[in-house]
């Protein structure tokens, strides 16, 4: 709306003043003048409506943070990746609706939501394999909607199915990735040394990827992501299909390789959302609910500390309880096996716990406590 009045305001006296006044050389000049003063308003215009919708974005941020549930947006770093009322529609279902979120540099930035939150459908607009129905994103500097092709040069992109060649081997594939976007052949050699190592790739990286595991696979298709001088890193659900070791192995090297990247990782994997995320963003039914590091989401979410106690023999749960009680009267217990019991502790008692726990340590023979442990909640916690 805003490109049409202004270029109705230009074309006007562009048009009109010809028209009305004789060809003079003096009426001509006051036809430019005309137009030349009518460009400007139109581009100030313009400009006006595109300030207004900026800070429309900065007004539904700043609600979003007093409302409290997303945290404080940092201000020491630079935003790799801008989100803005995103939105996708299939037919009748809205898949995505008004997302915003702010990506930062130097950060693995999670999006944590079940299957069929939106977190898929998040990351192919992001990457240009499907339009937005409306809103936008600016990454790097660009925007999606008219810009994707200079975007694609510097984004490195893991899908949820893995994209190889069954004519390339493993090293091929690092090789090919690697220089297309622009490194050195001596860049190239030193970085997949350190992947191949790192992923324990090195026995099949003359492999095809066809005789290669799932999990091999998946690793594959990570390190193509982050090779070359892809500072932007679009990872959906990356450890899907590998194994426990191979998996921590993963989180590794994207903790060590978050430095000078942008990157946004999608997982249904609680433990995986707090071991990486600097910031979690978690999605349902296609919308932002909440935002923050870990501790905060915790902090806002969680239902306090959890104690476990290990039972020993003749455990005697009652008694425990009363003990505990007597020090934190609001104590609840969420679970009672023939191994361990476990109760929930409010923030807000965190002064008694010392005596608590002292006075449990020194009973624990005659009321049958083998072992404890006290933690915070977990983002099973807060999610559920």
């Amino acid at each position: 709306k805003a490109s049409i009045v202004g270029v109705l305001i230009w074309l006007v006296p562009l048009v009109i003043f010809p028209i009305i006044f004789e060809k003079s050389t003096s009426e001509q000049l006051a036809a430019s003048l005309w137009s030349t003063i009518a460009l400007g308003i139109g581009v100030k215009t313009i400009w006006g409506f595109e300030r207004v919708g900026e800070e429309l974005d900065d007004v539904r941020a700043i609600q979003r943070t007093k409302s409290g549930f997303v945290e404080s947006e940092p201000k020491d770093l630079k935003v790799g990746v801008q989100i803005r009322s995103l939105t996708k529609i299939f037919g009748s279902t809205t898949a995505v609706h008004e997302l915003s979120l702010n990506i930062y540099e130097n950060q693995i930035t999670v999006l944590l939501g079940h299957n069929g939150a939106g977190k898929t459908t998040t990351i192919s607009m992001l990457t240009g394999m499907i339009s937005p129905t409306s809103g936008t994103a600016v990454i790097g500097g660009y925007d999606i909607r008219r810009d994707m092709k200079l975007i694609r040069r510097r984004m490195g992109i893991c899908p949820q199915n893995n994209i190889l060649y069954d004519g390339m081997t493993v090293y091929e594939h690092l090789y090919f990735y690697s220089r297309m976007r622009g490194a050195s052949r001596k860049e190239t050699k030193a970085e997949l040394k350190k992947f191949l190592k790192d992923m324990d790739l090195i026995d099949k990286k003359d492999s095809r990827p066809s005789s290669l595991s799932g999990g091999m696979k998946r690793k594959l298709s990570v390190c193509i992501a982050l090779c070359g001088n892809s500072n932007i890193v679009m990872l959906d659900e990356p450890t899907s299909g590998m194994d426990p070791s191979a998996r921590r192995k993963l989180w590794d090297l994207l903790l060590k390789n978050r430095s000078g990247k942008t990157i946004l990782l999608t997982t249904h994997f609680m433990d995986e959302a707090d071991v990486l995320g600097d910031r979690i963003a978690i999605m349902a039914e296609g919308e932002l609910k909440c935002c923050g590091s870990s501790f905060f989401l915790k902090k806002k979410y969680g239902s306090g500390y959890i104690l476990t106690i290990d039972k020993g023999p003749r455990c005697d749960v009652p008694k425990i309880t009363s003990l505990l009680k007597s020090f934190v009267p609001d104590i609840e217990m969420t679970s009672n096996s023939d191994s361990e019991v476990t109760y929930t502790l409010p923030e807000n008692r965190v002064s008694s716990f010392e005596a608590m726990l002292k006075q449990l340590e020194s009973q624990s023979s005659s009321i049958g406590v083998q072992s404890y442990g006290i933690s915070l909640s977990t983002m099973e916690d807060v999610f559920m």
